[in-house]
């Protein structure tokens, strides 16, 4: 056995190799001890076949053109391989991104609706609070008598408080009463953490962010009126909780605009 190169590698095989085992190249018969054209025996390391003449070189060169073409073929078919799978990678991420993005979507205005939810209903309550503490204050300073107040206005022996705060004291000290104060610091601690949730809304719920914003704030105000009533007197405290009782039901229509 004699060792020739391999006409694509140029690494040494032996003559009687069926295929080169460094690149895979096939051996042509011309150089696998037959003829290419007719099938004669050859001699190795024969250039000429004795018996039609036909070039050993020859055809070992139409062998390496053939299986170079294979070769750059097979190359192609990877590459294109390998396009589609970058396409399809990059259709898959943006996909996912899309599906992340409607999601959060979803959970922003599942989070906003809650929230005006809880205003809505944080305002009835402390409208029906702050309208009890108006009743209480002024129907001490001015002696009005109530089936609802009276509890709050007047002393053991039945007579009116000389001093309105004594009467808000009591208010504030009755257990219902005090039920309900609870329930609307409650009601304000979720808007608040609603609100941190909601800080950085998508583009499509940027105005609707914006006018929650409004309600939040006057909501705010109108709920710390209860908490913490405030005022030089009984006029001024109506006046402003009024005030803030208008521009919060301005506030819900204006955001219920947005859905």
């Amino acid at each position: 056995m004699s060792m020739i190169k391999c006409p694509v590698c140029d690494k040494k095989i032996s003559d009687k190799a069926v295929s080169c085992p460094v690149c895979g190249y096939v051996i042509p018969k011309s150089q696998n001890n037959f003829c290419g054209e007719c099938g004669a025996s050859l001699p190795a390391g024969a250039t000429i076949c004795h018996n039609c003449g036909c070039p050993v070189e020859a055809a070992s060169a139409n062998g390496k053109h053939s299986q170079q073409l294979e070769v750059t073929i097979n190359k192609s078919s990877k590459s294109k391989k390998g396009i589609i799978a970058c396409i399809v990678l990059v259709l898959v991420i943006a996909g996912g991104w899309l599906l992340f993005s409607q999601l959060q979507a979803y959970l922003y205005n599942d989070t906003l609706r809650e929230t005006i939810s809880l205003i809505a209903a944080g305002s009835v309550e402390a409208e029906e609070a702050g309208g009890l503490i108006h009743d209480v204050w002024y129907n001490t300073i001015f002696n009005e008598s109530d089936s609802e107040t009276d509890k709050y206005t007047k002393n053991a022996f039945g007579d009116f408080n000389d001093d309105f705060n004594d009467s808000l004291e009591t208010l504030y000290a009755d257990p219902e009463f005090t039920e309900k104060i609870e329930s609307i610091e409650s009601n304000q601690d979720d808007v608040v953490s609603n609100m941190k949730e909601l800080t950085n809304p998508p583009d499509k719920y940027k105005e609707a962010y914006a006018s929650l914003k409004t309600l939040y704030s006057d909501y705010m105000e109108f709920s710390n009126l209860v908490l913490e009533p405030s005022g030089k007197n009984i006029f001024t405290y109506t006046e402003s909780f009024n005030n803030c009782e208008e521009k919060l039901g301005k506030d819900l229509e204006a955001v219920r605009l947005y859905f």
